[in-house]
C-alpha cells in the first residue's frame, strides 16, 4: 500500500515563496550585470595601460635621441653629479670625524699638533 502524504500550502505562503525566488534571480542579474561592466571596465583600462607604455617608449626613444644631439649637457650634468656625491661624500666623512665630546675634541687637537 502507499501512503502518500501530501501536505496543503496556505496561497499566501505560495506567493511569497515566489517572490523570494524572484528576488534572488534579480539579485543574481543585478550580479551578473556589475561583473560584466567590471570586465569591460577592466578591458578598457588594459588597453590605456598599453597605450601609455607605448607612449613612454617613444619619450624614452626621444629623450635618448636628444642626449645623443646635445653630449656636451649631458657630459656637463655628469660631470655635476660627480661634483655632488663628492661633496657628500665628504661632508659625510668630516661628520663622522668630528668629536662627540669635549674629551674627544682635546684628543683630536692633540693628534693635529
Amino acid at each position: 500500500m502507499n501512503h502518500s502524504l501530501y501536505t496543503a500550502l496556505h496561497p499566501n505562503m505560495i506567493v511569497e515563496a515566489r517572490k523570494t525566488i524572484l528576488g534572488a534571480e534579480l539579485n543574481t542579474i543585478e550580479i551578473l550585470k556589475r561583473i560584466k561592466q567590471y570586465k569591460e571596465i577592466r578591458k578598457q583600462e588594459l588597453a590605456e595601460k598599453r597605450k601609455l607604455r607605448t607612449k613612454l617608449k617613444k619619450l624614452a626613444k626621444l629623450v635618448q635621441q636628444l642626449t645623443r644631439q646635445l653630449p656636451e649637457l649631458a657630459e656637463e650634468k655628469k660631470e655635476e653629479n660627480r661634483k655632488k656625491k663628492r661633496k657628500t661624500k665628504e661632508s659625510s666623512k668630516n661628520e663622522q670625524a668630528r668629536p662627540r665630546t669635549c674629551r674627544d675634541k682635546g684628543k683630536a687637537r692633540r693628534a693635529k699638533q
